[in-house]
Parts: structure tokens; sequence; C-alpha cells
């Protein structure tokens, strides 16, 4: 991601500060309405259902705020890292399943030798590559990937500690977290 995009993710930050302090305070305010209500309910008296709302934390707010930029992010500005997906096994579905909707794949363990097919995606885009079984070794043997047990992981990771610290450190962080 270029320096451009992270500083405009940055100015977001610091301009929605005072927005999820308020937004907070708000929330305090009705969850504590919300507690006083339950109690009214519990002791058999009138009630006001569904108050309260969930308090935001600044990485919400950061992520929301990359979610809204990463369509930007061109692929030769990123640092090439790919994140493994899963190893997928493709199914010869019957009229009766295509009706119902069922997926003509199915998600095996990375080692099946039924295997058709490997998924990644671009740690800092939107891209995906799928890559037959014998593609994606070549792919792995010279690309960086990472295999965390959840993608959203790595890629909070990565974007969190690039808009507080610098990319520098993100690369670091989940290399050092996911890489095999």
């Amino acid at each position: 991601m270029t320096e451009d995009i992270l500083n405009k993710i940055r100015e977001k930050r610091r301009e929605a500060q005072p927005v999820i302090e308020e937004y907070n305070n708000r929330a305090r305010i009705e969850n504590e309405l919300a507690k006083q209500e339950r109690a009214k309910k519990e002791l058999g008296l009138p009630y006001i259902e569904g108050l309260g709302r969930p308090i935001q934390d600044e990485d919400d707010v950061i992520m929301e705020i990359y979610r809204g930029y990463r369509r930007e992010i061109e692929e030769d500005d990123t640092h090439n890292i790919f994140v493994y997906i899963g190893t997928y096994k493709s199914l010869s579905p019957s009229f009766n399943q295509v009706e119902a909707g069922a997926p003509f794949e199915e998600l095996v363990d990375r080692d099946d030798p039924e295997a058709d097919f490997r998924v990644y995606n671009n740690l800092e885009g939107i891209w995906s590559y799928r890559f037959s079984i014998p593609e994606s070794l070549e792919f792995e043997r010279n690309h960086t990937v990472l295999f965390p047990m959840w993608f959203e992981d790595a890629l909070e990771d990565f974007v969190l500690t690039s808009v507080k610290e610098s990319q520098e450190k993100a690369v670091s962080l989940v290399l050092e977290r996911y890489k095999k």
C-alpha cells in the first residue's frame, strides 16, 4: 500500500477520534439506560426493548477506513505477501444439487491427494488467486505466503501496525506470526 493511502487512512483516523469519543459517550449512556430498562422488565414494569449500542474502538474504525480505501490500492503497490486460504476439490454436482445451489467444490485438507486447487489472497488488496496444485507449489516457492488460522487476523495485524507504526514493522510482524 502506498504511503499516500496510508496517510489518508491516518488523517481519517485523526478526524474520526472526536466522533468515536462522542459516539462511545452516547453508547455508554444508552447502555446504562438499557440496564435500567432490563431491571424494569425483571420487576414486571413497563420497559423499552432494544436499547444499547456496542462501544467502538479505534481498531474497528481504522479497519473500516481501510476497507473504504482498499480498492484504491494497486497490486504493484503491495508487498506481494499472500495468505493461503484453502485447498479445494472440485465436485461433479447432480442436477438436484445445481437446483439447490450446492457448491461445486469443497474445502479439503491441504495434503488431500484428490485436491484440485489452492486459493490465496493478496494480504493488502482485494485480489484472490486460484492455482492448480502443481502451480500452487511453484507459487509458494516464488512468493511469500502466510498461513494464519483466519485471513482477517493477518489483515488486521498488517493494517493496524501499518497505520499506527509503519509498514516495515507490519511486514515484520506478519512474517514472524504467520510464516510457516
